[in-house]
């Protein structure tokens, strides 16, 4: 009789776990699905954080318990989050109420910055504005009246235009009052320039407006130092205590160094001193018209002689160092040079007055172009002869330029 088989000895029942069995369950779970990998390519393309795919694949049934591994949740991804709107990105883009009327106000700034753009870049006939500005003050300008270009960067077209009239005295004037006029010349409607007096006139030629300004208290000049020069009615020496002799007339072409002050090309040559009219400059570069006379180391002097002198009221200095010589501050540790000396007289020779003491001067370093005025009531109406003896303790950088006007 044959025996029965063992597996039909066993009752039927379920089935046995099997790690086969198991294993192939946790693998097919952890497939991903093409439902779930759809979902996962969207939560990539534009999610902000990705969503774990939920799987079809039942739970395993394994009895082992989970892993520590496995039971932690995974770390918060360090991949940079991608936005995709103005939303998720937290930009409050909006085109309300609010964006309407802001409109008009952005369309209006932009209509005005392209017409102020038209405006400056117009075609203009400034060459033609000045010639005819030119004309206009010609007809009127007198010996007494001034002229004076702003900005300060418009005086080389109002030079070349105004030609004759834009004198190196009124381009490089000491004082405005001995004007009985100014003639401010304006480029482009430019503000400031000239003194705070009356507008008595007024024109504009195009980009240049010329303004008639009247003094309203001119001192007129009877007699002036550097007209004087001009008509060679001036004398020249190096005078000291043992010596008295007489600096020669020289004429040629000069010199004009780009800082330094420049060397007359009509002077008188004392020693290494050439005495003679140039444009000096102040700290600031603004020009001044005057009789450069480098002084003589003391106890010897330059001596000037100026003949047939108009005196008035009062006698006017106007004094300065050429700025490349000239410390502006002398508390800083730069050199420091001794002061220019001038002590002036006058001479009489109708009324027997060999010396008749009128002041002296002192120009130290620091202050600048400055004015001195000496009162001379007693010398009103006279004619005689105005002398300065002008030193200093070392004649080294002493680049001195002076004006001199009797009121």
């Amino acid at each position: 009789m044959d025996e029965p088989s063992p597996d039909a000895a066993k009752p039927e029942g379920p089935p046995e776990p099997s790690d086969t069995a198991d294993t192939s369950v946790v693998a097919k779970s952890n497939e991903p699905s093409p439902e779930s990998e759809q979902r996962g390519a969207r939560a990539d393309s534009g999610a902000v954080a990705a969503v774990p795919a939920k799987s079809d694949a039942p739970p395993s049934t394994s009895a082992e318990p989970p892993t520590e591994a496995e039971s932690e949740p995974a770390p918060p991804s360090r991949e940079p989050v991608v936005a995709t709107s103005p939303k998720a990105a937290g930009i409050g883009v909006t085109f309300g109420r609010g964006s309407k009327m802001l409109l008009p106000i952005v369309l209006g700034i932009a209509l005005l910055e392209a017409g102020a753009h038209l405006y400056q870049t117009r075609p203009v006939d400034e060459r033609g504005d000045y010639e005819r500005a030119a004309g206009y003050v010609r007809e009127q300008i007198t010996k007494d009246d001034g002229l004076v270009f702003w900005p300060d960067w418009s005086s080389r077209p109002g030079r070349f235009h105004f030609k004759e009239m834009a004198t190196l005295e009124r381009e490089g004037p000491t004082d405005d009052a001995r004007y009985k006029r100014i003639f401010l010349v304006r480029n482009r409607g430019a503000s400031g320039g000239g003194p705070a007096w009356n507008v008595a006139a007024s024109r504009d030629f195009g980009t240049v407006r010329v303004d008639t300004l009247e003094n309203p208290k001119p001192e007129p000049v009877l007699s002036n130092s550097l007209e004087l020069f001009e008509q060679r009615q001036v004398e020249a020496f190096v005078h000291g205590p043992t010596e008295h002799r007489a600096c020669p007339w020289l004429e040629d072409r000069g010199a004009a160094p780009p800082w330094d002050p420049a060397t007359p090309p009509r002077r008188y040559q004392c020693e290494n001193a050439g005495v003679g009219l140039l444009l000096a400059l102040e700290h600031d570069y603004r020009p001044r018209y005057c009789l450069a006379a480098m002084p003589m180391a003391a106890p010897r002097a330059l001596r000037l002689r100026f003949k047939g002198v108009r005196f008035g009221q009062k006698i006017v200095v106007h004094h300065l160092i050429h700025k490349a010589y000239e410390n502006p501050d002398p508390r800083d540790a730069g050199p420091q040079f001794p002061p220019v000396d001038a002590r002036y007289w006058v001479e009489l020779p109708e009324q027997q007055m060999a010396e008749h003491p009128i002041g002296a001067t002192v120009f130290r370093d620091g202050p600048g172009f400055a004015e001195v005025t000496f009162s001379t009531p007693e010398l009103a109406t006279k004619t005689g002869v105005l002398a300065v003896d002008i030193s200093a303790a070392s004649q080294s950088n002493r680049q001195y330029c002076f004006e001199v006007t009797t009121r």
